[in-house]
């Protein structure tokens, strides 16, 4: 007579912190070196269901930065038959995430001022107002997961990196050794006369990124010149500043960021309450 096991349900985290917010940081430098998990880079994100359902561990930390335009879409698919897995979400202020991402759009050859890249008066920039909202992605993940998530702010991340890890890893029922990873900053922030070279170089030339196949290794080829031509821009800035440097007004100012900071505050308190109901009890 034929006997059928079944199988033990896995333990699974799912870290779904947007751009700009210490995820490089957290998937390259911390979430590798946590033990007693298997965990899923977020290069692997689209295999995490087909890696997990293998079965060869019983806990695991899925990772992908997920752009909080189009959360919803991955979120769901994921969610069927994982939605008893508990995400975890990084989030922060307002005025500096959407300053950091312009900085990030303008380093790849984008070539906008602030007002083209956001737009708090008449929402004509590229990224739409209702985006910067966080809150409703959290409310997105009490949708499709049986557990809350847990809510954590980038600001404590930066004030104290070994504590923010230390709540996670217990988080997870999990261990980590502190002197196996490198605190130092990841991917800091292009300064101005650099990104200002970009700038003016776009004018001319084409600078972004292009991906036209579905094979990532093609893409990375017909990006290759591209890449190598705007870090020769961004370096070249340094020996020939006023040669390359634009003038003109990109950046936002301090009465834009305040003014942005203002608009999103009663969204901000949401997320930051939010996070305060977070409890490492199981």
């Amino acid at each position: 007579m034929a006997t059928f096991t079944l199988m033990k349900q896995p333990e699974i985290y799912i870290h779904v912190g947007m751009g700009r917010v210490g995820s490089t940081f957290l998937q390259y430098q911390v979430f590798p070196k946590i033990r007693g998990l298997h965990y899923i880079q977020r290069t692997r994100f689209r295999q995490a269901k087909k890696i997990i359902g293998k079965g060869k561990s019983d806990k695991y930390l899925v990772s992908g930065e997920l752009d909080n335009r189009h959360i919803e879409k991955y979120l769901k698919v994921f969610a069927d038959p994982y939605n008893f897995a508990r995400p975890i979400m990084v989030v922060r202020r307002h005025d500096e995430w959407i300053a950091s991402q312009y900085r990030r759009y303008l380093k790849n050859g984008n070539h906008w001022r602030f007002t083209d890249f956001f737009d708090l008066e008449d929402d004509k920039g590229y990224w739409k107002q209702e985006s910067l909202n966080y809150y409703p992605n959290i409310l997105l993940l009490e949708k499709y997961f049986q557990h809350k998530p847990m809510v954590l702010l980038y600001d404590d991340l930066r004030k104290d990196s070994k504590a923010f890890i230390h709540h996670i890893v217990e988080y997870m029922d999990a261990e980590i050794q502190m002197d196996q990873i490198n605190l130092s900053r990841r991917h800091a922030s292009y300064n101005e006369m650099e990104l200002r070279a970009v700038y003016r170089a776009s004018e001319r030339i084409n600078l972004r990124k292009k991906r036209p196949f579905n094979k990532k290794w093609k893409n990375v080829l017909l990006n290759l010149w591209t890449n190598l031509l705007r870090y020769a821009i961004i370096y070249g800035s340094h020996v020939l500043p006023g040669k390359f440097s634009t003038k003109e007004q990109i950046f936002p100012t301090e009465h834009q960021l305040r003014a942005i900071r203002e608009h999103y505050n009663e969204d901000w308190e949401k997320c930051m309450a939010y996070g305060a109901t977070t409890t490492t009890n199981r």
